[in-house]
């Protein structure tokens, strides 16, 4: 039994693919005596798992005797012929016991056939055997067929026979008679690749005595697959047959001085003939006659005792017995791991498949999961809540700290960019009141008319550097003579002024259309009192056009960045169920549903740009920030005057009243443009807040109905629906049976090894 290790433990742990953990048992199967290896072993490989294990193949040509030397090793008489008899490879599981019993079956792909025979007596297991052989391969084609996937598997207990595993394989063909179909060559030869290439095989090489020379595509075949040899024992059978002369070239094959050194050594045997079983020659006939034909037969009788030349069948089995056990025991922990490996993988594969979908109930159910899956991410896309969320699908970029995945803050970073430029396109938009006190329309005319006629450039609306304001200014262009001097107070009265960058320009043009346009656009209605529809067409003109635009460009960047993520999130949902037709379905049902999503949000969208082209508002916000506005210059006025004065809280009552004076000086059409002015500042900051506000609740309530939507649309899938959409592609069907079929051996494969723990 298992030997625990006290300073580990009596299990390694190892963390399984899924998160689970998996007991280590490979590491204690070298723990393990040698007949329990072998019994472990024998009770996986009755579950006919695709899992490499430690065994002995038999390979040679056609008639090398392999049956032979079969039945003289196994003492089972086994079908023989000059023709081709083992049509299928043949697992021979043998182990002594007090009484013999049998079993033959037949196992294709991996699955047990029909044929399945139990005996008490050994003279019936020939029969069974060629049966057997029949059945493997009744579905081939062609005649002396071989069976690439089937198995026939010889279980025989009984006294005197070795604990041994073998597997007889076709012989090797070289050639085809006439009516035999060339598929056996590249069965034969296949068969006996795949098999000796496993490392864990042990390879009984069969070469007749005398064919040594034309069977030497059987030894280099060995050696492809074991370099080194370390794997390979070798047989030399008919040493009877051999022609005078040549036994020298045996010895030094069987010596290892042929030039291929096999370490495992050779053996020589002598088993029955044909005519001598046709005689009635028994096994134990055989056993006596290959004693004698040693004793008595050069050079096989002048072998010393220390000789490394194995001679007689017999001998043969206990050989192969000793080696297959060591083989086991060496081999066996990593047997054990690749045992837990696959059974991991195996579930993980059938998981991922999902579950099977044959009928509505079962078509339903894989519906509603990929259902649940599409409104549990498309619930975190649009929500903050999916940044905290574990799944590598909103893992933030380490660069960016972003993941378009995020739609919410997608949303969010197209939004603050559409507030950032309203509030832009608002502040460039805006009037200034000019920073000198207005003049009338003559002063304006005189001022305008001198500059022009100075300096044609400076027309309105163009910029100067500070270099040629200074110039100008100082008179070196035009002289004192021209009326420079007068000239520049007027100038800088008319709004000559620096801005951020330490340009200077006229301000004058835009005020002074605004009055005309205000004069133009004046009624009968008595001054004071604005037309709406002058402060409409302004509001329109230098504002709602780049409202518009920003807004428009916002709902567009969204709606494109919900696309995507929509996109993004269908092909995550489906990709775990190879279920194309759904994908399609899926994406036509979902697109038309955010479709009529956009366009409710864009209909609220225009409803909202033609109200705001409509000024309007109750805001009583609207009010404070008038006169806030209007009383701006004053307040401005005061404090300049204030600060000039050795006590600023010591302004004279004539001084005060000078300042209110002069602003009552204006002309009406002065009043009318600067009350303009305040109000079209006034409200672009009441409005501003508001139509960026609106703008995003209509967003915001786009993205956030989005997993409400998705939800709605797919609650409408009939069950009618998903007939032709849900389907498995019927490789996939096959696949999944076989790893149905294939889940429960491997579990038991694992129980067996827990079980040997205990």
């Amino acid at each position: 039994m298992w030997k625990k290790n006290p300073k580990e433990g009596r299990h390694h742990d190892r963390h399984g693919g899924d998160g689970t953990v998996v007991p280590e048992y490979g590491g204690q199967a070298s723990l393990l005596n040698l007949d329990q290896s072998r019994a472990l072993v024998d009770r996986i490989r009755e579950l006919q798992l695709k899992i490499d294990l430690p065994e002995i193949c038999v390979v040679g040509q056609t008639s090398s005797g392999k049956s032979s030397l079969l039945s003289a090793i196994s003492g089972i008489e086994l079908p023989s012929s000059d023709q081709l008899c083992t049509a299928a490879r043949v697992e021979m599981v043998l182990s002594e016991a007090a009484n013999f019993k049998s079993r033959v079956r037949v196992v294709t792909n991996g699955r047990s056939g029909t044929f399945d025979k139990t005996t008490d007596e050994a003279t019936e297991v020939a029969g069974f055997i060629s049966l057997a052989m029949a059945e493997a391969v009744a579905g081939e084609e062609g005649k002396s067929k071989i069976s690439e996937n089937s198995l026939v598997v010889v279980q025989a207990e009984g006294p005197g026979l070795p604990n041994v595993s073998i597997v007889d394989l076709p012989g090797i063909v070289n050639s085809t008679k006439e009516g035999e179909s060339d598929e056996i060559i590249r069965i034969s030869k296949k068969l006996v690749t795949d098999a000796i290439k496993n490392p864990r095989t042990v390879i009984l090489v069969v070469v007749p005595a005398a064919d040594c020379a034309r069977n030497s595509a059987v030894l280099q075949s060995a050696r492809e697959a074991d370099p080194d040899g370390e794997r390979t024992l070798g047989v030399i059978t008919k040493p009877d047959v051999v022609e005078q002369g040549t036994e020298q070239s045996l010895l030094e094959l069987a010596t290892n001085m042929s030039g291929y050194t096999i370490n495992l050594g050779w053996t020589v045997v002598r088993c029955l003939d044909k005519c001598q079983r046709e005689k009635g020659a028994t096994l134990a006939d055989g056993y006596q006659l290959e004693r004698a034909f040693f004793a008595e037969t050069r050079p096989w009788s002048e072998l010393g005792a220390d000789s490394t030349v194995v001679l007689g069948a017999a001998k043969v089995g206990q050989r192969l017995s000793v080696v297959l056990r060591e083989r086991i025991r060496a081999q066996l922990p990593s047997v054990v791991k690749e045992v837990l490996r696959r059974r991991d993988d195996t579930r993980r594969a059938l998981e991922k498949l999902g579950p099977a979908v044959s009928d509505p109930a079962q078509r339903r159910l894989a519906f509603e999961v990929v259902k649940r899956q599409l409104v549990a991410l498309a619930t975190s896309c649009a929500t903050p809540t999916g940044s905290a969320s574990n799944d590598d699908f909103f893992k933030l970029d380490p660069k960016t700290l972003r993941n378009d995945n995020l739609l919410s803050a997608r949303a969010r970073r197209e939004i603050e960019r559409f507030r950032d430029g309203v509030h832009e396109a608002t502040v460039a938009a805006a009037i200034r009141i000019p920073k000198a006190e207005y003049l009338s329309d003559d002063t304006r005319l005189r001022c305008l008319e001198m500059a022009s006629d100075l300096r044609p450039e400076w027309a309105f609306g163009t910029s100067v550097t500070v270099e040629d304001v200074e110039t100008f200014e100082n008179g070196t262009e035009n002289g004192t003579e021209n009326g420079t001097e007068g000239l520049l107070a007027s100038v800088d009265e008319v709004g000559l002024i620096f801005d951020g960058d330490g340009v200077k320009r006229f301000q004058l043009e835009e005020t002074w259309r605004l009055g005309e346009l205000i004069k133009s656009s004046s009624g009968h209605e008595l001054p004071g009192f604005h037309s709406f529809g002058t402060f409409q067409r302004i509001f329109q003109e230098r504002v709602m056009g780049l409202w518009r635009a920003a807004a428009t460009d916002c709902f567009q960047s969204v709606c494109e960045a919900s696309r995507e993520v929509l996109h993004r999130i269908l092909e995550r949902s489906a990709s775990g169920r190879p279920f194309p037709s759904l994908v399609a379905a899926l994406t036509e049902r979902l697109t038309k549903a955010f479709e009529l999503l956009v366009d409710d949000a864009d209909y609220k969208l225009l409803n909202l740009l033609e109200l705001e082209a409509r000024p309007s508002t109750q805001n009583h916000y609207f009010f404070e920030t008038l006169q806030k506005i209007r009383l701006a210059p004053l307040v401005a006025e005061i404090t300049q005057l204030s600060s000039s004065l050795p006590d600023p809280t010591m302004v004279s009552r004539n001084e005060v009243l000078a300042i209110l004076q002069k602003q009552a000086k204006r002309s009406n059409d002065d009043h009318m443009l600067l009350d303009m002015i305040c109000f079209f500042q006034a409200y672009c900051k009441v409005a501003t807040k508001r139509f960026i506000d609106n703008v995003e609740q209509i967003i915001g309530s786009m993205v956030r109905q989005l997993p409400t939507d998705v939800e709605e649309a797919l609650a409408g899938v009939m069950d009618a629906d998903l007939h032709s959409v849900i389907y498995e592609p019927q490789a996939v069907a096959e696949r999944r049976k076989r790893l149905e079929r294939e889940v429960p051996s491997l579990d038991a494969a694992v129980k067996m090894i827990e079980m040997a723990t205990l």
